[in-house]
């Protein structure tokens, strides 16, 4: 990306940034890592936008805005640029920082930018403070003694006898770790708990796919036998009490939703309609409305709801919404849809008992048939 600090030639000939170890005990990072906030919020924002653009795609985040980078997004930087230290991403963001130093100092040394004499480092520090102020002044010096500056030994006196110069160090430990030790084998018992688990999955798997299966099968019997009678009746034969149909439609079970560990969804309340508040899931968690939801799961304290609404819109999810065929059995005004997402309400927000879906309705909710017609 870029070569160590060529500037303060004051250095010896550089060596790119890629052959160069970066260390935690860096003066830049302890420089970086110790400045306050508000600071380095203020020396963001001098950034041109070319700058700022080269900093944000060499640490990978979100642009800056030139002149509007705030105190939160300051600390973003500083602590994502001390988290890739090892890549260079300090030394990225004080060369930025420094560059006009750079230029201020080849003006002034002139022919002796190479190797300076300390009474020259000592004017240049003076003209650096008054131009530049000192935490500039300090930070290009730091970068130039990471860089193994031929007048490091200049530097370093300059940062130690001026106060408004100096550094406070620690000693960070960067030792090598250790061999990581293997992951232990679960025990015995944990071995066959989730064996246990994974044979209770699949055997909830298989039952909710015959469910699923006996309704479609008791679904096309019904509609047969509808289809024979309505063939066989006459309008002049008087009407004759109807005879109960011998197929008994079963109630199938709501998918389990396992983030909500304490709700059950074979309880008797299942398939019942409550008029519940359901907020709008904002930043503010008091926006919401109040309508009517298929509670699909029960716990002690709470309700797992589908809300209900009057047409496929955006909240309800056009694309995966069940059109309900009998939604005035279920106590509902006007034609509806049940939406795909789950809600989670406490019960002192639920305010009424509206009514239930009938098994069909129920059942085609279970089974996700999207925006299917009455006869569907």
């Amino acid at each position: 990306m870029h070569s160590r600090h060529d500037g303060m030639q004051l250095t010896n000939d550089a060596q790119p940034t890629a052959d160069r170890r970066f260390s935690k005990n860096d003066y830049t990072f302890q420089l970086l890592e110790k400045l306050e906030s508000r600071d380095l919020r203020d020396l963001l924002n001098e950034l041109v936008t070319k700058d700022l653009k080269l900093v944000t795609s060499f640490l990978h985040i979100r642009d800056l805005r030139k002149g509007e980078v705030s105190e939160t997004q300051a600390d973003f930087v500083r602590t994502t640029a001390l988290r890739m230290y090892a890549s260079g991403a300090v030394r990225v963001i004080i060369d930025r920082l420094i560059t006009a130093l750079d230029e201020k100092t080849k003006e002034i040394l002139g022919k002796h930018y190479a190797n300076p004499s300390r009474r020259r480092i000592k004017k240049l520090t003076d003209v650096l403070i008054a131009e530049f102020g000192p935490l500039k002044t300090k930070m290009f010096y730091a970068d130039a003694i990471d860089g193994e500056a031929r007048a490091s030994r200049h530097l370093l006196s300059e940062l130690s006898q001026r106060e408004s110069l100096s550094i406070d160090l620690y000693l960070h430990d960067e030792s090598p770790l250790g061999p990581i030790s293997p992951r232990p084998a679960p025990a015995e018992h944990v071995k066959l708990s989730r064996k246990e688990r994974r044979a209770e999955d699949k055997h909830e798997r298989d039952v909710r796919r015959s469910q699923a299966r006996t309704s479609r099968q008791q679904d096309r019997l019904r509609k047969k036998d509808r289809a024979r009678s309505m063939a066989q009746a006459s309008p002049a034969e008087p009407e004759l009490p109807t005879q109960p149909h011998p197929i008994q439609e079963t109630k199938l079970q709501h998918g389990h939703l396992r983030r909500y560990r304490k709700a059950s969804t074979d309880h008797p309340d299942t398939g019942s309609i409550k008029s519940a508040f359901v907020s709008f899931e904002k930043e503010d968690p008091s926006e919401g409305k109040i309508r009517p939801c298929v509670v699909v799961a029960v716990a002690p304290n709470y309700y797992i709801v589908r809300p209900i609404y009057s047409n496929a819109g955006y909240f309800a999810g056009t694309w995966r919404a069940v059109l309900l065929a009998d939604w005035r059995e279920a106590g509902l005004d006007h034609e509806s849809v049940v939406g795909h997402k789950t809600h989670k309400v406490r019960l002192v927000h639920v305010h009424r008992h509206v009514g239930r879906l009938t098994i069909r309705d129920w059942n085609r909710v279970c089974r996700g048939e999207v925006n299917e017609t009455a006869n569907a």
